[in-house]
């Protein structure tokens, strides 16, 4: 059956189902351009130093380069590789590690936060989502210890002496 035949024929309905139960999903090719916001150069240059590595005319991508996007000083990583959602969590990781390390004068959580924030809101705002996590909440555990002691000098294994002194063992 050739191409024609299947647009006239039965085919056609089973194309049509196939291409409405198979959703094309938007790909975002454009360069990121996060230096281009203005948090990002409101941010000291300790912290800014880990988003781009500026060598003369060139600029190295560091985040992209983390992620592995197949950068270069022409190119920056594309959106769709910068702010892939199982990617966010690497980028955030390395960008908290590496202004820790950068921005060393007071407190730096400051700096930390701007930073991150700024790759994740710049992700949001493309409708890259960084996947949620249910919060870890530690469990309270009630242990219980029942000691028995049948003399009032007992002996550890290491030969001390334990002494049970109004209900309380002493060591």
């Amino acid at each position: 059956m050739n191409f024609s035949n299947l647009l006239r024929g039965q085919s056609l309905g089973l194309l049509t189902v196939f291409l409405l139960s198979n959703p094309v999903i938007a790909i975002n090719t454009s360069p990121q351009t996060l230096a281009s916001l203005d948090a990002y150069g409101q941010m000291l240059p300790c912290a800014t130093s880990c988003f781009y590595q500026w060598e003369g005319a060139c600029s190295n991508d560091l985040v992209g380069s983390v992620l592995q996007c197949g950068v270069n000083c022409i190119s920056w990583a594309p959106n769709d590789c910068y702010c892939r959602t199982d990617y966010q969590s690497l980028a955030t990781s390395y960008l908290y590690t590496c202004v820790s390390k950068s921005c060393t004068l007071g407190d730096n959580s400051g700096d930390i936060t701007s930073a991150t924030d700024l790759y994740n809101s710049y992700c949001t705002s493309l409708s890259f989502f960084a996947p949620t996590q249910p919060p870890i909440t530690a469990q309270p555990t009630t242990v219980y210890v029942t000691i028995t002691v049948t003399s009032d000098a007992v002996r550890t294994a290491a030969g001390r002496p334990l002494f049970w002194a109004m209900g309380v063992l002493v060591v």
